[in-house]
């Protein structure tokens, strides 16, 4: 049981680890497209 439950948190681990670096790559391409504008979109949602 103990061991199941330690695969299910590297799991989730794993899983959070690749949504960020998904985002991460997609925020940088967005970035790319349209220059300063993406990156100050991005940074409203956290400032508000």
């Amino acid at each position: 049981m103990e061991d199941d439950e330690w695969v299910t948190n590297t799991d989730r681990l794993s899983i959070k680890l690749r949504v960020e670096v998904l985002q991460d790559i997609s925020a940088r391409q967005r970035g790319r497209l349209s220059g300063t504008a993406a990156s100050c979109a991005m940074m409203t949602p956290g400032e508000m």
